[in-house]
């Protein structure tokens, strides 16, 4: 059984916007984004997962949250 990609995922949601990175295990970036969530911080980061997921399935994905919205 082959094993799965591990990559690490770190969200820094801020007072108006949400920035991504997604790094494989040589710490190259393979996604990023930088959107503002208008307030709605739990929809936007939502949809930003949700991507993510359908651009890497068959991946295992460690995540960091870090920004004045995202400690809460």
């Amino acid at each position: 059984m082959k094993q799965r990609e591990i990559l690490r995922f770190g969200v820094d949601i801020g007072s108006t916007t949400i920035k991504t990175v997604l790094l494989d295990e040589n710490n190259k970036i393979v996604f990023s984004s930088y959107d503002r969530h208008m307030s709605n911080i739990w929809k936007k980061t939502s949809d930003v997962i949700q991507n993510i997921y359908k651009k890497f399935p068959d991946s295992d994905v460690q995540l960091a949250i870090t920004g004045s919205s995202g400690l809460a």
